[in-house]
């Protein structure tokens, strides 16, 4: 029996992990020689191996209290014949001869994932499927995805302990290009448009939002670009989200904040489904002489005029 530990309060034995990391291990092809960079506790190889989905695995760690977790949980499942714990900077855990066929960097910022990849170039036969799971940073990372050569086959959205986090899988392949909004949103998930992908732009814009308005209550000079880089990423939420969206046919009578709502067609959830979509395009008409007004405000240094315009 294996013993169990914790990953952010979810319990780890041979067959379960975290919600994030079982989708992970979900792109993980049979057969798969695997190298987990940022292995941690080793929670994913093991798990793999137990259920036969690798025929092999590097955990790497960099900072020697995971690295030694992770000898620890290898040797508790009596693994160590077939994955390998080495103490090393990102891919520079991967030898020639590990044949690896799968890499996993998983719970880092997207830069810093970037980072890892762009640094260990020379461990990377060209072969290797990627599958990334950054937190956040994703627009960098799918960069340099796209400036190297690799096509995202999957990406997906899911949402744990209040947290969203992406998940993308890549493979080298012909040349590819995306255009600046898919490196922000990602390609394949603005055309799946998944609940949960929806949802984190929600939140993003109202976050968007706030940034302008407390932007346009500063009392000190603008940084140059950073207004103009946030309206217009609101703009592009914005713009997402309406499309999505599709206007109710007819108005909606107001209902009672204490009727139930029982079912996805409830009229409550429509009617909030429009207030939102109205909200939105209201937001998206305004946002083009927002940008201006600030644009010109930052150019000047006349931040005087932004706080008298704020109230």
């Amino acid at each position: 029996m294996p013993q169990v530990c914790v990953e952010q309060g979810l319990p780890l034995n041979e067959q379960t992990l975290s919600m994030r990391l079982e989708r992970v291990a979900a792109h993980v092809p049979a057969g798969a020689r695997l190298a987990d960079i940022g292995s941690d506790h080793g929670y994913l190889p093991v798990a793999l191996m137990r259920r036969g989905v690798i025929a092999a695995a590097v955990a790497g760690e960099v900072a020697l209290t995971p690295f030694r977790s992770a000898e620890r949980t290898v040797r508790e499942n009596d693994l160590h014949d077939h994955i390998t714990v080495r103490q090393a900077n990102g891919l520079a855990a991967i030898k020639p001869d590990d044949g690896i066929t799968v890499i996993t960097v998983c719970g880092m910022g997207g830069e810093t994932i970037r980072d890892i990849l762009a640094s260990g170039k020379a461990h990377l036969s060209g072969t290797e499927r990627l599958i990334l799971q950054p937190n956040g940073g994703e627009q960098p990372l799918r960069q340099w995805l796209m400036d190297n050569g690799y096509r995202i086959l999957f990406e997906e959205i899911l949402r744990e302990n209040r947290f969203d986090y992406e998940i993308i899988v890549a493979e080298r392949a012909t040349a590819v290009t995306y255009t600046d909004q898919e490196l922000y949103f990602g390609p394949l998930q603005m055309q799946a448009r998944s609940p949960a992908f929806l949802s984190k732009w929600q939140r993003k814009l109202r976050h968007k939002q706030n940034t302008l308005s407390q932007l346009a209550r500063a009392q000190k000079a603008l940084p140059e670009g950073t207004v103009q880089d946030v309206a217009r990423q609101a703009q592009w939420i914005s713009e997402l989200l309406t499309s999505t969206a599709a206007p109710s046919p007819r108005p909606l009578p107001l209902l009672s904040s204490r009727q139930p709502c029982r079912s996805k067609a409830c009229p409550r959830r429509r009617q909030q489904a429009q207030h939102r979509h109205v909200r939105d395009t209201a937001f998206a008409s305004k946002l083009g002489s927002y940008r201006v007004w600030f644009e010109h405000c930052a150019g000047s240094g006349d931040t005087g005029s932004i706080e008298r315009d704020s109230h």
